[in-house]
């Protein structure tokens, strides 16, 4: 997922349940520049900046909110893109409950914090691999906007994914199964610090 609320949600994940998140979003309110008397200040730049800091944390699985409802009350208070510091998403998924020997329903959270990649790696992501339409939404955002976003959120459209660290618990194939059908997320591996594509129809484990 790229590093801002709004991406999160223009990629296709405005249903994700969160648990917790934490973030800021700022603005400048003003930028003047004065004459300086002295002979040794080359410019005086002057800055009012309007700043909001998020800390937030559900009380409980039932009291998540999605992402896209996030949204709506931080346009409320004027805030709409959050950069985001973690995000911690709840994912449905059925275990098999050794105790009541039947499956049981539960929410995985993952927590989601931002890593910088390189531009080249987004390159990696060609026309026969299926993260490609993921890709391609991400270009058609980037051409559009210039004309649909406001100058606050064009800022903020970098290319820094967030990323986590799956349970231990987890397999390759059981993270694949909770992800796939997830528009916004592309799946990695990590090897000897290195991260690849692990693209969703991939055999191998990680």
């Amino acid at each position: 997922m790229l590093n801002s609320l709004r991406a999160v949600e223009m990629l296709g994940g405005a249903k994700n349940k969160v648990l917790a998140i934490t973030g800021q979003y700022s603005r400048a309110i003003s930028s003047n520049r004065i004459e300086s008397a002295c002979c040794l200040v080359n410019d005086h730049l002057q800055t009012l900046t309007e700043l909001y800091s998020i800390n937030w944390k559900a009380q409980g699985d039932q009291e998540s909110q999605t992402i896209e409802a996030i949204l709506k009350l931080l346009e409320i208070e004027g805030c709409p893109d959050l950069f985001l510091k973690s995000i911690t998403v709840l994912k449905p998924w059925t275990i098999y409950d050794t105790n009541l020997l039947q499956d049981r329903q539960t929410n995985i959270p993952f927590i989601f914090h931002p890593h910088p990649f390189k531009p080249s790696v987004f390159e990696r992501l060609k026309g026969r691999m299926p993260s490609f339409p993921l890709y391609s939404r991400m270009k058609e955002i980037r051409k559009n906007l210039s004309v649909d976003l406001d100058e606050e959120t064009k800022k903020r459209w970098r290319d820094i994914l967030l990323i986590n660290y799956p349970h231990k618990s987890l397999t390759n194939e059981e993270i694949r199964n909770i992800w796939k059908a997830d528009p916004s997320v592309i799946l990695l591996k990590e090897s000897k610090g290195k991260f690849d594509f692990m693209e969703i129809d991939e055999s191998k484990g990680a």
